[in-house]
């Protein structure tokens, strides 16, 4: 049997985290979030001060991947004033007209990321004689009352992080690879607001790459909590007879020859264990129902692709649409050719589902596999 893992936190491992968004500096040094951006061609007389207030709805909005957009929309506009991020939702700050206001709450709600959902946008406002604010900046997260906004689900992982895995060489085959658009959220959160200090993530410190992409404001990674790579982030190891397997190709291979000799193995996901084997073996998925205790219940087939799908379930552009979509559920098609025999007993339908991440360490070349 081999189990295959990663540590949640690292005691060997000496690791100092400054929580975000503030990195260490000499004293009046500025953070590169702290720029200005100096707001022009506004009458005084206009101008109102105060703040505006984002509930996140199902917390899909409940991200970082907030700060991002927020800060890009402002800048574009030249809107001087600061955002914060809450157990409750978001609070940004600002010194706009009437008119600037309506254009930037109405870019918000229309620019936000796809997987962000807004429930309520709240503004309150006083007349300011000048602009209190030198510029846009983020300011440290912090908790002013009770009330706690959902925790944003984990997101699969995005078409521009696939191609970092091949063309970034400190990411090359990376299998936590993240951005601000994808990874883990739910299954890293100890504490909210979300920070990188509160999740399983302040084990690890982030290495300059890592640094310099979470603090520049243009990067796809810029504010990513989960941000890591080869060098700093979690690593997959597996324990096979009592021998502890490191180097990630040896890793693969073995877990593609267990595979074709009929065995299970129990990988650690990002929110736990799938415990996988080959979907056309009868031998391996009457054994995972041996292990499982699970006399008749289907289980889903877990595919490398949608080409891989299609050859064996009947689907449609909607269901493909589903399939492909940032959750990565598992949606019942109609069996088009037939896998072993235990995994879905007595059904014509079939579970199918493809990797929400590159954190299950198989070698997904042709394989097929039933999931839990």
């Amino acid at each position: 049997r081999c189990t295959v893992s990663f540590p949640r936190s690292t005691q060997d491992r000496q690791s100092t985290f400054y929580t975000p968004p503030y990195l260490p500096r000499e004293e009046g040094m500025r953070h590169p979030c702290e720029r200005d951006y100096i707001c022009q061609n506004i009458n005084e007389e206009d101008e109102r001060g105060g703040s505006c207030h984002i509930s996140p709805d199902h917390s899909r909005f409940g991200t970082k991947c907030r700060f991002p957009f927020i800060y890009r929309i402002a800048s574009e506009m030249n809107i001087c004033g600061e955002v914060d991020n809450r157990n409750n939702g978001v609070c940004i700050r600002t010194a706009l007209t009437p008119v600037q206001r309506e254009l930037f709450i109405e870019r918000i709600r229309r620019e936000h990321p796809k997987v962000a959902s807004i429930h309520r946008i709240t503004v309150s406002e006083r007349i300011e004689v000048r602009n209190p604010y030198m510029g846009f900046r983020i300011t440290p997260s912090r908790s002013e009352s009770d009330e706690v906004t959902q925790v944003a689900p984990d997101i699969a992982v995005c078409p521009e992080c696939l191609r970092d895995r091949k063309t970034q060489a400190q990411r090359l085959q990376y299998p936590f690879v993240n951005c601000a658009h994808c990874g883990p959220r739910f299954s890293i959160i100890r504490d909210l607001p979300y920070d990188r200090s509160r999740t399983t993530m302040s084990a690890f410190s982030m290495c300059p790459s890592c640094r310099k992409e979470y603090i520049t404001v243009s990067d796809r990674r810029f504010h990513a909590e989960p941000v890591a790579c080869n060098h700093c982030g979690p690593s997959y190891y597996a324990l096979y007879n009592k021998v502890k397997v490191t180097d990630y190709s040896e890793l693969l291979n073995l877990s593609s020859r267990l595979l074709r000799e009929g065995e299970v193995i129990a990988a650690k996901g990002i929110g736990g264990y799938h415990l996988i084997c080959d979907a056309r073996s009868e031998k391996a998925v009457s054994r995972l129902r041996d292990i499982k205790q699970r006399d008749g219940m289907p289980f889903a087939v877990l595919f490398r692709d949608i080409e891989n799908i299609r050859r064996y379930v009947f689907s449609n552009g909607v269901e493909e649409k589903a399939l492909l979509s940032w959750r990565r559920p598992i949606v019942l098609l109609k069996q088009l050719r037939l896998l072993a025999s235990s995994v879905n007993p007595g059904m014509e339908t079939l579970g199918c589902m493809l990797p929400y991440s590159r954190s299950i360490p198989i070698g997904l070349n042709g394989w097929i596999r039933p999931h839990w």
